[in-house]
């Protein structure tokens, strides 16, 4: 039983697939009132916290832009939605081995 063999992105080592490749996670995830007792029902209001990991040669302004568009095209009439992005964003880059 178990696996065999490399699993991931065929063509890039473990190291890569862990470093230089891009990743976006969810790092937070917030909806409802936490104070009232818990209830089946959608929150009004929720709130997402993201990171983006970039791979070399990608630049930050670019990757949001694409967030900003893909939110706004995504994002069904009718509800509301306000996008943040950190001052703090930094392009990709890659430490020259040797």
């Amino acid at each position: 039983m178990g696996r065999s063999g490399s699993q991931g992105e065929s063509g890039c080592s473990v190291l890569e697939r862990i470093w230089t490749r891009p990743a976006a996670e969810a790092v937070t995830l917030l909806g409802g009132d936490p104070d009232d007792p818990a209830r089946g029902v959608v929150p009004a209001v929720a709130s997402a916290g993201l990171t983006f990991r970039l791979a070399p040669g990608r630049r930050a302004e670019n990757v949001m832009e694409q967030l900003r568009k893909w939110v706004a095209e995504t994002i069904r009439d009718g509800f509301a939605y306000e996008l943040n992005t950190s001052n703090t964003n930094q392009d990709a880059y890659a430490t020259p081995a040797g």
